[in-house]
């Protein structure tokens, strides 16, 4: 026998087993994606002033936050409400958040992970006190570079950008830079802390 080699009826018993093992997975994959039993959604729609949003309805773990708001375009969000109030849950933070002054009725998820209702912008669960509700805009939604403006102010996170220029500033996913008319910015973990 030469050591260091594994025989072949060791060999296949191993990728049998690990064949067998990844389809199980597999077909539990499938099964939990598509079981009505685990998650059944009810779709309905939901007016308010500014806009038309669709709401599913959600029968699994997550049914205890109420119901999950779906974007414009019609896709899953991170936010959750019941009549009264509105939660917040998935990459960051990873457990639910209320938000405690959220209006229920006029609540709208922007791109993630900021939102907004006719008093507030949200940047997850904080108010930016300092943003206008109705000219609010997101420049880039993302947990690591998150930016918006409104008419009078640009935003990383919740943070305004002292003297950035909000009709102008853009940001470059690609090149992780930033710029305005007025000049480049220099993008550091202290602009987007939370």
């Amino acid at each position: 026998m030469n050591q260091g080699f594994i025989q072949t009826p060791v060999l296949i018993a191993i990728l049998v087993g690990v064949t067998i093992l990844g389809g199980i997975g597999y077909v539990a994959y499938e099964v939990n994606e598509k079981s009505p039993v685990e998650t059944e959604e009810v779709v309905t729609e939901s007016t308010t002033e500014d806009s038309t949003q669709q709401i599913t309805e959600v029968s699994d773990a997550s049914a205890k936050l109420g119901t999950m708001i779906l974007d414009k375009d019609g896709e899953k969000t991170y936010f959750y409400m019941d009549s009264t109030h509105v939660w917040i849950s998935g990459e960051m933070p990873p457990d639910p958040i209320l938000i405690p002054d959220a209006d229920s009725k006029t609540f709208e998820p922007l791109k993630y992970p900021y939102s907004r209702d006719v008093r507030n912008v949200y940047f997850w669960d904080i108010p930016i006190q300092s943003a206008d509700s109705a000219t609010f805009r997101v420049i880039y939604g993302s947990t690591d570079f998150p930016f918006g403006a409104d008419q009078y102010h640009v935003f990383s996170g919740h943070k305004v950008i002292e003297g950035a220029d909000p009709a102008t500033f853009k940001f470059n996913s690609e090149t992780f830079t930033a710029q305005d008319k007025n000049r480049e910015y220099e993008l550091n973990v202290q602009m987007f802390v939370k």
